[in-house]
């Protein structure tokens, strides 16, 4: 449900599938929506949008994304989880992801880290122990 302040992603990629099995198949997200060269995905509590990078309009912001030679100096998306080994196992078996081992950070949270063909980096991470997590009811 989205509310004030609610987050989403949407990324552009070249590989529709790899991304849709990263986030479908290793994250356990939904498919709520596929129109071919557009995926959304959600969560309980977020929403992956996937765009096929195709050409693009003169006027759309990435229409010359190819010749922008930094898109940023580091970004990194975050998925909360509570299930993180799962999510680890499945995802080292999507083929073109690098996943990182599981590491249990100085304060406090556990994680791993995919880094995807295109150079994203999705971290997959436990809930902050010092916020208030609220576990969907399960159907």
């Amino acid at each position: 449900m989205q509310a004030n302040g609610f987050v989403f992603f949407e990324i552009y990629v070249t590989d529709l599938a790899h991304y849709r099995a990263i986030f479908q198949h290793g994250l356990a997200m939904k498919v709520v929506e596929d129109d071919g060269d557009f995926v959304k995905l959600q969560s309980s509590y977020g929403t992956v949008l996937l765009n096929a990078m195709t050409e693009r309009p003169k006027d759309h912001p990435f229409a010359g994304y190819r010749d922008v030679p930094l898109r940023g100096l580091g970004v990194e998306m975050g998925i909360v989880t509570v299930e993180l080994a799962a999510a680890h196992a499945r995802t080292q078996t999507i083929p073109g992801c690098a996943v990182s081992e599981i590491v249990t950070q100085e304060w406090g949270m556990s994680d791993f880290r995919i880094r995807t063909r295109e150079g994203y980096f999705f971290r997959v991470t436990t809930p902050d122990p010092d916020e208030p997590f609220n576990s969907p009811a399960v159907p």
